[in-house]
């Protein structure tokens, strides 16, 4: 049985360049995973900043008048001279 001697040697050739290939996928992959968390941390900071906005137009809306009607209604209260007397 003839053995080649170049077999090896193409062994040792080839793969470096190989393992530059997958070097360059997992920095690719990498590349898109980073991209993705970045798109994924905007999304939430609209998110979160979309509630807070609407609590805020639901608190000017409809808690603050309601708080300031009550309010005026409790000073246009006619309010008690006499204090009732305690029971013992």
């Amino acid at each position: 049985m003839k053995t080649n001697i170049v077999t090896p040697y193409i062994f040792f050739i080839v793969l470096p360049f190989h393992l530059i290939n997958l070097l360059t996928l997992h920095q690719l992959l990498l590349t898109i995973k980073q991209h993705q968390m970045n798109i994924l941390g905007i999304v939430t900071f609209f998110l979160i900043a979309g509630m807070a906005f609407w609590v805020l137009v639901f608190l000017l809306g409809f808690v603050l008048p309601f708080w300031i009607t009550l309010g005026v209604f409790d000073k246009l209260r006619p309010k008690r001279v006499f204090d009732e007397e305690e029971t013992e």
